[in-house]
């Protein structure tokens, strides 16, 4: 008999049944110091308050839609929101003070003996991170977990969908743990954050229904085993610019769309002077624009609300300062004026996301800062 599974929120009263699966489930664990088994109080108060918590219920093929749920309640995941509390993950990771409220727990997951090998631990955090961003957009956020060295089948899974172990340590009165971080901009949209030893831009991916995409490769090794081990079909390069594209000669993907002046270095790619869009399950529309930064770029409007830029709105290093070519500048805030989207996502910028208001703003004000007798505004 064909088995499939429903996901759902756990209502108030179903907190005794939840712990009674995760009492279970923990006797059926050979190692107990791989798993922490929480008390009914927190199972409790995530229900009702301090996070939420995701559960699965089996349906047999032959059911019908009045025998949902019918089978009970086979999986859970438990989802904390720790505030700034000293039990913040982020701090174990060193996440700034004003980060700490985006950091999110993957807490307890587990899925009963008879059920595992279907996939249920990954799609029960693909529904926690639809409610996140439901919650709490906008991005980012830091979704952080926990797993136990020996646990390889819960590290592969958090991998596989973006998690990246960023130390390890002992945690829960002295049990080794392996602390994962997903820098999650929205649901079906995570990166791996830029660096500067060496220069690399942050690597944003975006999950189709059919197709993963990748916007810039990035230039550092963990930009690297994020991209081999997600294996992306579509590569989107920002522009031409070393930080944005070392990694590409190291990875195969099937399609690879480059800007007009990007084409130069990377002629295999397909050149879009034109704009593109795609619909698998998320709305992409590649834009070309011209830039004074690299003369040109692709940015990629995702489902019109977040806008990733890359380089785009950033001035030139030129006569040894920084500038802005005047009518360039004017060819960008015109750009951007036309397109439809909520939010601005900056390479290279702690903050990340701003709106699109506040983009044009600053914008603006640089360029009223022109003067007749010059072509550029220097920002020195």
């Amino acid at each position: 008999m064909n088995k499939t599974y429903t996901y759902r929120l756990a209502l108030k009263g179903e907190a005794s049944k939840i712990h009674k699966l995760m009492e279970y489930v923990y006797e059926s664990v050979a190692d107990k110091d791989t798993f922490v088994c929480d008390d009914l109080s927190y199972v409790e108060k995530h229900i009702e308050e301090k996070g939420f918590v995701v559960v699965a219920e089996e349906i047999s093929a032959d059911s019908d839609e009045s025998q949902k749920g019918s089978e009970g309640i086979i999986a859970c995941l438990i989802v904390d929101f720790p505030g700034d509390g000293e039990e913040n993950l982020g701090r174990d990771i060193e996440l700034s003070e004003e980060r700490l409220c985006k950091v999110v727990h993957m807490d307890s997951a587990v899925v009963h003996p008879k059920h595992r090998g279907h996939g249920l631990q990954g799609r029960l955090l693909s529904f926690a991170e639809c409610e996140i961003g439901r919650q709490m957009m906008p991005g980012p956020f830091y979704l952080m977990a926990t797993v136990s060295p020996a646990n390889q089948a819960s590290a592969t899974t958090l991998e596989k969908l973006g998690y990246i172990c960023r130390c390890t340590k002992e945690k829960y009165g002295g049990l080794t743990r392996r602390i994962y971080c997903k820098y999650m901009l929205a649901p079906k949209v995570f990166y791996v954050p830029g660096g500067s030893a060496p220069l690399s831009s942050e690597v944003f991916f975006i999950q189709g229904k059919e197709k993963l995409y990748v916007y810039d490769v990035g230039a550092n090794e963990e930009s690297l085993l994020a991209l081999k081990r997600l294996n992306p079909e579509t590569c989107i390069l920002s522009h031409f610019h070393k930080d944005h594209t070392t990694n590409l000669g190291k990875v195969d993907f099937q399609e690879l769309y480059v800007d007009k002046k990007s084409s130069e270095h990377f002629p295999m790619g397909t050149t879009l002077e034109q704009q593109k869009g795609v619909e698998d399950g998320v709305r992409l529309d590649i834009i070309p624009v011209a830039t004074c930064h690299s003369k040109a770029a692709l940015l990629v409007n995702i489902d019109q609300q977040f806008l990733l830029v890359g380089d785009a709105l950033y001035a030139i290093m030129k006569f040894g300062r920084p500038l802005f070519n005047t009518g360039q500048l004017k060819e960008v805030i015109d750009a951007l004026e036309r397109i439809q989207t909520q939010y601005v996502v900056l390479s290279h910028d702690t903050r990340l996301v701003y709106t699109k208001e506040e983009a044009l703003k600053d914008l603006r004000e640089t360029y009223a800062r022109r003067t007749k007798d010059s072509p550029y505004i220097y920002l020195d």
